[in-house]
């Protein structure tokens, strides 16, 4: 709410500035923000209702087979059926499952599972090399689709970086691992101030790059 206030106030203070006065229309639009803020601020309300739920995470998440089921159904109902039903131009296939309901396994909460269940991966130097080349050709194609779908079609073009994309799934993973791979020096200067921030999030002290990367 106190960044709500600063962009919902900043807007009404340059009306202010520029005309004067403030139209009816600029006070209910501040009024709105200062209740839900700005825009891009929209996942603030995600995270919060995450943390609602996170007893609930908790528990899926304390036996690892319980998780890894969670993970693959995520995995299935959120990338691979989608996927499959657009590219292969099968829309009775998403039809079919979408009256399964699943969307409990669907979004970002499986994003809020992903981070925890990588953490306790067992991550070899061949398989974080795998993962690396993954997410750079994810990367690589992500990019090359946006830029000539957008060009074919004369519009805009998200598709390839949506949440429900394989190729951000991928690329996020590697950047995670990435991340998740590294130390954080002693001899750092700034070291005390990162491992204060690093008391206030999920992971240890190790990981405060990780969190600095969620965050950002």
């Amino acid at each position: 709410y106190v960044w709500a206030a600063f962009y919902a106030l900043q807007g009404l203070a340059v009306e202010l500035i520029r005309t004067g006065s403030a139209t009816k229309e600029r006070l209910d639009f501040t009024k709105t923000e200062l209740i839900f803020g700005h825009y891009h601020m929209w996942f603030i309300f995600l995270i919060g209702g995450y943390y609602l739920l996170f007893p609930l995470a908790q528990k899926i998440a304390e036996e690892r087979k319980v998780l890894t089921l969670f993970m693959g159904l995520w995995v299935l109902f959120a990338f691979v059926i989608p996927c499959l039903s657009a590219w292969a131009n099968l829309p009775v296939l998403s039809g079919y499952f979408g009256g399964f309901e699943m969307n409990a396994v669907k979004g970002y909460w499986g994003y809020f599972f992903l981070g925890y269940y990588l953490k306790h991966c067992d991550w070899t130097s061949w398989k974080k090399y795998v993962i690396y080349a993954l997410g750079a050709l994810s990367l690589g194609a992500t990019i090359y689709l946006t830029i000539s779908q957008s060009a074919a079609t004369g519009t805009y073009v998200e598709t390839w970086l949506s949440t429900g994309s394989p190729f951000v799934l991928l690329a996020s993973v590697a950047v995670f691992v990435l991340f998740l791979s590294m130390r954080v020096n002693p001899a750092w200067k700034i070291n005390k101030l990162m491992v204060s921030i690093s008391g206030c999030s999920f992971f240890d002290n190790d990981y405060i790059i990780v969190c600095i990367l969620i965050i950002f």
